[in-house]
């Protein structure tokens, strides 16, 4: 009789903690869960399409971005994006842009910027 209530005991404690750990490593995958991160990239990073994405996993929403040309800033603009969105700019350059071509993205005074050298 002992034998059995200690099988079903550990039968049941392997059962509880095997959930435990299930559940949090469902919310250490979930992208938003208790997270506050975002990221900016470009879509093509090789070629000179300077086509970008912001993907957004914070609770700010109202995102700016800044074209520099070596250090002159040739174009900006506003976005918003909710969260868990990604928000794909379709940036074209004017012809005859060459050089170092910097992308600043800034949202509650944090700023990322990628960047491209064009030839």
């Amino acid at each position: 009789m002992q034998q059995k209530i200690l099988i079903l005991f550990i039968s049941l404690l392997l059962i509880l903690s095997s959930a435990y750990l299930f559940n949090i490593s469902e919310k250490k995958q979930d992208l938003d869960a208790e997270k506050n991160w975002w990221i900016v990239y470009f879509q093509e990073p090789i070629s000179n399409d300077l086509t970008f994405s912001i993907e957004n996993h914070t609770q700010n929403t109202s995102f700016s971005w800044e074209v520099f040309s070596e250090k002159n800033k040739i174009d900006s603009g506003n976005e918003t994006i909710e969260a868990g969105k990604i928000k794909k700019i379709n940036y074209t350059p004017n012809e005859g842009l060459y050089g170092k071509i910097t992308i600043q993205v800034s949202v509650n005074g944090e700023s990322k910027e990628i960047y491209k050298n064009i030839n």
